[in-house]
C-alpha cells in the first residue's frame, strides 16, 4: 500500500472516529435533555396523574411529593395529591393537602388577581373543601375574565348541582336549571366536551327524578349518550360515570312507567339498565361500581332474577371500597339488607334473617333491615320476637 492510500485510510479513520465522537457527544446531550425534562415538576405531576388515574396510589403519592421537592408553590399539584389522597380514603390528610393548596392559590392571586386560572383553581379547591358558595365566586372571576374557559364552565355547573341535597322545591330545581345552563355555556365552546355532556345528563336525570317526568329522562338518556360517544377510551373513570348515568336513567324511567301502568316498557328500560350498570361495574368498579352493584342487584330481584341478584350481592358484599368507615358500614348494611330481601322472596327466611342481622350489627338504624328482620321471624313462627323488631322499625321511621 502506498503513503498516499495509508494518508487517506488514516484521514477516513479519523473522519469515522471524529463522527462517532460527535454521535455519542449528541446522544449524551440528548440524554441529558431528556432526562431534564422527566426532572421537572410539571413532568412529575403528569406522572402523578397517569399513576392515580391507574389505581397506583402510593406511587403517585410519590411523585406528588417528587414534583413539590421542584416546585412546592404549585397549587395544581398539592390538589392531585389531595384527589389521590381521596382515593385512598385519607380524607382528614386530603382535607389538610387542599388547605395548603388554597393558601398557596390566595398567596399568588394577592400578586396577580387578574388570572384566570388561578381563580378556576381555587374554586376547584374550594368545590373539594365543600365550600360551594365561595367555588361559584371564584368559577364567577374566572370567567368575567376568560369567559371561553370551557373548564371553569363546567366546574361552575358542578358546583351549582352539587349542593342541591341542601335545597327543597323551585329552588333546587332552579339550581339544576342553572348547572345546565352552565354546562350548555360549556359545550357551546366546545361541542366534543364529553364531561360537559356527562355532567349535563346527571342534571337533567336530577330534574326528571323531581318531577317524574319521562321527557326529561329521555333528554338525560340523549346526553349520556352523547357523553359516551365523546368521552375517550382511555378516560376510563369518566366514562363508568357515564354509563352510571345512563344506568340510573334508565332505572327511574323504568320506574315511572310502572307507576303509569306501561308495565312492558318498564321491564324493558330495567333490563337495559341492567346492562349499563354492568358496564359502568366493569369500567370501574372502585367509584361508579359501588352504588351500581347495590342498584344492578336490587333491579335483578325486581326483574324476579333471583340467582343473579344474590351473586351481585355477594360480589358487592365482598369488595372493599374506600369510604369513610361510618359510610362503608352503611353502605354494606343496605347490601345485606337488600340480600334478605331476596332470600325471603326464594323463601330462605333462616339465611333472610342473618343477612338483616348482619345488616343491623353494620347499621342500627337501618329501618329497612329490622322491618326485613321482623318478616323472618314471623314466617319462622317467632312471633313475639318478630314483634320487637317491627316495633324497632316504626321507631327508626319505617313507612313501608
Amino acid at each position: 500500500m502506498n503513503n498516499q492510500n495509508r494518508v487517506g485510510k488514516k484521514q477516513t479513520n479519523l473522519r469515522s472516529r471524529v463522527i462517532i465522537g460527535l454521535s455519542l457527544l449528541a446522544l449524551a446531550a440528548l440524554c441529558t435533555c431528556v432526562l431534564a425534562q422527566e426532572n421537572t415538576a410539571d413532568s412529575w405531576y403528569k406522572k402523578g396523574q397517569e399513576l392515580m388515574e391507574n389505581e397506583s396510589y402510593e406511587e403517585a403519592l410519590k411523585a406528588y411529593d417528587s414534583a413539590m421537592e421542584l416546585d412546592l408553590e404549585n397549587a395544581r399539584i398539592w390538589m392531585g395529591k389531595g384527589d389521590t389522597q381521596i382515593r385512598m380514603g385519607n380524607y382528614n390528610e386530603s382535607r389538610e393537602t387542599y388547605e395548603n393548596a388554597l393558601n398557596i392559590t390566595n398567596k399568588s392571586l394577592e400578586v396577580n388577581p387578574q388570572e384566570a386560572k388561578g381563580w378556576l383553581v381555587k374554586g376547584d379547591l374550594l368545590l373539594r373543601l365543600y365550600r360551594y358558595d365561595e367555588a361559584l365566586e371564584s368559577y364567577n372571576r374566572s370567567l368575567e375574565i376568560d369567559p371561553k374557559d370551557k373548564e371553569a364552565w363546567l366546574n361552575k355547573g358542578k358546583a351549582l348541582d352539587t349542593p342541591t341535597y341542601r335545597l327543597q322545591g323551585p329552588e333546587r330545581i332552579r339550581a339544576f336549571e342553572d348547572a345546565i345552563i352552565a354546562y350548555n355555556e360549556a359545550i357551546e365552546i366546545d361541542p366534543n366536551y364529553g364531561n360537559a355532556w356527562m355532567n349535563k345528563g346527571y342534571s337533567l336525570l336530577s330534574l326528571a327524578a323531581f318531577n317524574k317526568d319521562l321527557s326529561e329522562y329521555n333528554e338525560s338518556l340523549k346526553a349520556f349518550d352523547k357523553a359516551i360517544e365523546l368521552i375517550p377510551t382511555s378516560d376510563i373513570r369518566n366514562l363508568a360515570l357515564a354509563w352510571d348515568g345512563r344506568a340510573i336513567t334508565l332505572m327511574g324511567m323504568g320506574n315511572t312507567l310502572e307507576d303509569n301502568g306501561r308495565q312492558d316498557e318498564a321491564r324493558a328500560r330495567h333490563e337495559e339498565a341492567v346492562n349499563d350498570y354492568s358496564k359502568a361495574i366493569e369500567l370501574g368498579p372502585s367509584f361508579a361500581g359501588l352504588e351500581a352493584q347495590l342498584y344492578r342487584a336490587g333491579i335483578l330481584a325486581d326483574l324476579s332474577r333471583y340467582n343473579e341478584s344474590l351473586a351481585a350481592y355477594d360480589n358487592a358484599i365482598e369488595a372493599k371500597p374506600n369510604y369513610p368507615p361510618g359510610d362503608y358500614s352503611m353502605y354494606v348494611a343496605m347490601l345485606f339488607s337488600g340480600k334478605g330481601d331476596v332470600l325471603e322472596k326464594m323463601g330462605d327466611h333462616g339465611d333472610a334473617l342473618k343477612a338483616f342481622d348482619n345488616a343491623i350489627e353494620l347499621d342500627s338504624t337501618s329501618a329497612e333491615a329490622w322491618k326485613g328482620k321482623g318478616n323472618s321471624l314471623k314466617a319462622l313462627g317467632r312471633q313475639a320476637e318478630a314483634d320487637v323488631a317491627f316495633a324497632k322499625a316504626k321507631e327508626l321511621g319505617y313507612q313501608g
